[in-house]
């Protein structure tokens, strides 16, 4: 049971989302951002197949909801 208390699922998924997050500021510096290029950036992670990212779901339903 002390392995369960030592994971915080809703903090990394969130850590997840925050540095994707912080990716996408630091090459738009603060600009508007198209739904297309969330668009493609959300088709990209879901078309992910060798190496997928920790807490994927999350993302991709972030992008969901941005792209449209």
């Amino acid at each position: 049971m002390e392995n369960c208390a030592a994971i915080d699922l809703p903090g990394l998924r969130k850590a997840a989302l925050m540095t994707l997050q912080e990716e996408i500021n630091k090459k738009y510096h603060g600009k508007n951002i198209s739904k297309e290029y969330f668009g493609k950036l959300l088709e990209k992670f879901e078309n992910e197949t060798t190496t997928k990212r920790p807490y994927l779901g999350i993302l991709i339903q972030w992008l969901r909801k941005k792209a449209n």
